[in-house]
């Protein structure tokens, strides 16, 4: 009998290591949060905040989105319909979308700060609140008229959301056409990719690869599908690697051989990278030139994350303790991004009206990224998990 850690089998087609996989998207989410909520206190000022580089964590997202669709469905390509495929990836995704955005439809009435332009959300007309709600529901980015805040997100509710948009975009082209690609045309597709995101970030104002989340900006949808495509197609090139490595692993243990194990500690270098970069400064003085900036954005996503993700594939099999915490980050991962920016927005109006600074309120920020946790694990447990099985069961996925 195959031995389980928390529901999966521990077998040569569910490798141990890529467990550490789920744990670093935990360590993600965490990341964002904190980002966001440092945001609160430094107005997201580039030579302020004390988080600058947090934004390139949403990068490794599709990094990770990229390899993990390669490395689930490659082999499935002849047998998988996209018929079959939507449904899964609704079934995964869209059941929090609609609750994370009910949730702040009750609650960001209370908010209220016109020293930063945000209009007191109880003074929206209930009918504008509605329709919002309905274009989240259905992922559909509100338009201008209806956005409330001095920030025009595309989804005012639960404004990390547009994160979705664009990975629903890279979910539909892997199963419309790069999964029939062969190696070599996405490594070239990867390349031109690599090319854009490096001519956006040089030429943009801040020397960022941060783009595509706001509605004010013509320049932000380019950015934010070549954001998605780059980091998407080299982690659909790692994935193919990496699956022929492990095919020839495979022929290497019926032979008799041992296998050459792998990197220890994987997933704690890996974090430890992830959270060094984030924290990197602004690289840039007042009055030059962003390059340096655009320099370090450019070569993160397109170099040094995917070296921390073949970090954590190559990483030795973690222990069982490792996998059932790894295991339960990444369910906490997805409703932590999707639920924490009711926090946020709550820490950024307090912070405005009270004129605070990070040494007043840090003691805040603990408790906040404790109390989403615990949120988002409820929302898992309670919520995420019972509404995937009925729809499953329904839908026959």
């Amino acid at each position: 009998m195959e031995k389980k850690v928390s529901g999966k089998p521990k077998s040569i087609e569910q490798r141990k290591q890529l467990y550490s996989l789920d744990g670093i998207r935990g360590i993600c989410g965490m990341c964002v949060v904190f980002y966001h909520l440092v945001g609160t206190i430094y107005h997201y000022q580039p030579y302020t905040k004390i988080v600058n580089h947090g934004y390139l964590i949403v990068d490794f997202f599709y990094l990770i989105t990229g390899f993990v669709l390669g490395y689930a469905y490659d082999k499935k390509k002849t047998s998988l319909s996209a018929w079959s495929f939507v449904k899964r990836r609704f079934v995964r995704l869209q059941p929090l979308v609609f609750l994370t955005s009910l949730v702040p439809t009750f609650f960001l009435r209370y908010l209220n700060a016109p020293s930063i332009g945000w209009v007191n959300y109880g003074d929206v007309p209930v009918l504008n609140r509605v329709v919002l709600l309905i274009l989240a529901t259905l992922n559909i980015p509100a338009q201008k008229s209806l956005v409330y805040s001095a920030n025009p997100s595309m989804f005012p509710l639960n404004p990390p959301q547009w994160f979705l948009v664009y990975a629903y975009i890279g979910n539909i082209l892997y199963i419309a056409v790069l999964r029939y690609c062969r190696t070599s045309v996405l490594c070239v597709c990867a390349a031109i990719s690599s090319i854009c995101t490096g001519y956006m970030t040089f030429t943009s104002e801040f020397g960022y690869v941060n783009g595509g989340f706001l509605l004010n900006d013509r320049k932000m949808a380019p950015f934010g599908i070549v954001r998605l495509m780059t980091p998407l197609l080299i982690g659909q090139v790692i994935s193919r690697v990496y699956q022929k490595q492990e095919m020839k692993s495979k022929e290497e243990e019926k032979k008799g051989k041992k296998s050459s194990g792998g990197i220890q500690f994987a997933f704690w270098i890996a974090s430890a990278c992830l959270i060094s970069m984030s924290k990197v400064p602004y690289l840039r003085k007042e009055g030059e030139s962003a390059y340096r900036n655009a320099a370090f954005d450019t070569a993160a996503v397109t170099i040094i994350e995917p070296l921390i993700l073949m970090v954590i594939i190559n990483g030795c099999q973690p222990s069982q303790w490792e996998c059932d915490l790894f295991v339960w980050m990444g369910k906490m991962s997805y409703p932590l991004f999707l639920c924490h920016h009711i926090f946020v927005d709550f820490m950024f109006c307090w912070v405005a009206n009270n004129n605070l600074t990070f040494d007043y309120v840090w003691i805040m920020f603990v408790g906040i990224i404790v109390l989403s946790v615990a949120l988002a694990h409820f929302y898992e447990i309670y919520f995420n998990e019972p509404v995937q099985k009925w729809i499953s069961t329904r839908l026959h996925v």
